[in-house]
């Protein structure tokens, strides 16, 4: 509050004071709590603190994580590129340790860069999380053979317009995380020797693009592997007899297909299987149901495919979601809960069916299911369907 007898220059002159002495006091803090504190603004905006002062020259240079993206906007102004504020920052970062680094790309990028060399560097600094997603319009591009060998890279994203051409010596002990969203395989042999060749993977997730033709046999073999995730939507008109997913890993504890290549499907044993998801317009292997049959939850697209499979006792299984694509679902669904007394939950979805003492509603809602000792009409005018084992 300004007492009557200050003056309005004396205010000024006091604000500008208490201002200078705040920016000195955060300018004093240590280094490591100004990087940390850096850490929470926009890689664009750290680069701008060295104009500050002399104290804050170079302390942008210490961040450990640094995110670039290249915004399109749709007005017709001549638009830039990001790739030149990045190419020069990184040119003057120190950090010896670069915890993440996040790119995209797009189409105002230029085409003419050396993207390879860029994410070379970064490799030099013991990177450790890398997503790069490119969606230049110039033809997809190789990563440098030294990612591949990076000792302390724990997660990779790679998107779009980059080619997984993976080297002989390829070796990372350390990756964790595995996402690879539309990219260009070089052949079969890439891929099988970049998975077999990551000791420590747990997670991997796949979507593959309805251009995607260089892969015959997608084969997943991974000893370490916990969570994996596929979506493959190829055109069925576009289907080939010799194409499959070929699935190995017994320490899977969640499992997530979504294929409508109608490709083959081989599933190997997963014990320890807790969570799947299964949604294929594919040809899979006649005992993928009894490979999955410890699970607890449970979400079946039951396709004409998924029915001529033969079932399996799910006896654990607490969570069921049923998607009925085929008149023979119901001996299917009955067939798989012939010994359990485990569940608690069901749900149909986009169903529209009656028989006997049974109905859905004709306007495909989900249908809620709990365990109960006898048949009772649910809320609004909807069926509850308790469940007794067979």
């Amino acid at each position: 509050m300004i007492s009557a007898t200050e003056k309005p220059q004396e205010v000024i002159i006091s604000q500008s004071v208490r201002e200078r002495n705040c920016e000195d006091r955060i300018s004093a803090l240590p280094d490591d709590l100004l990087v940390k504190i850096l850490l929470f603004v926009p890689t664009k905006d750290i680069v701008t603190t060295m104009i500050l002062s002399k104290r804050w020259r170079t302390i942008w240079t210490e961040v450990p994580r640094l995110e670039y993206e290249d915004i399109v906007s749709n007005t017709n102004s001549e638009q830039k590129s990001v790739w030149w504020f990045l190419e020069k920052s990184l040119q003057l970062h120190k950090a010896p340790i670069l915890e993440s680094l996040c790119i995209q790309l797009k189409e105002i990028c230029p085409t003419n860069v050396d993207v390879a060399k860029l994410v070379a560097q970064a490799v030099d600094r013991s990177l450790r999380r890398l997503l790069f997603h490119l969606s230049w319009l110039a033809k997809p591009t190789s990563m440098p053979n030294r990612l591949y060998t990076c000792e302390t890279l724990t997660e990779l994203e790679l998107f779009n317009k980059i080619i997984l051409g993976v080297p002989p010596s390829v070796c990372l002990p350390s990756l964790a995380k595995l996402f690879l969203f539309c990219v260009v395989y070089k052949d079969d042999v890439s891929l099988v020797r970049l998975l077999s060749n990551c000791p420590v993977l747990r997670i991997l997730l796949v979507i593959r693009s309805e251009e995607d033709g260089n892969v015959k046999k997608y084969t997943v073999k991974v000893p370490s592997l916990e969570e994996f995730t596929y979506l493959y939507k190829r055109p069925l008109s576009l289907a080939e007899n010799t194409r499959s997913l070929v699935l190995d890993c017994p320490a899977l504890t969640k499992l997530s297909i979504n294929d409508h290549s109608g490709d083959s499907c081989s599933i190997g044993n997963m014990p320890s299987i807790v969570r799947a998801e299964l949604s294929t317009f594919c040809y899979p292997d006649k005992k993928i149901l009894r490979h999955i049959s410890s699970a607890t939850s449970l979400s079946l697209t039951l396709t004409e495919e998924l029915v001529l499979c033969r079932p399996d006792n799910f006896s654990q299984l607490v969570d069921l979601t049923i998607t009925p694509c085929d008149s023979g679902w119901l001996e299917q669904l009955m067939l798989m809960l012939k010994s359990n007394h485990e569940l608690k939950s069901l749900a149909i979805k986009s169903v529209s069916w009656e028989a006997g003492s049974m109905r859905w509603m004709s306007d495909g809602s989900i249908l809620s299911v709990r365990k109960k000792t006898g048949w009772k009409d649910g809320e609004d005018g909807r069926l509850a369907v308790p469940f007794n084992p067979i």
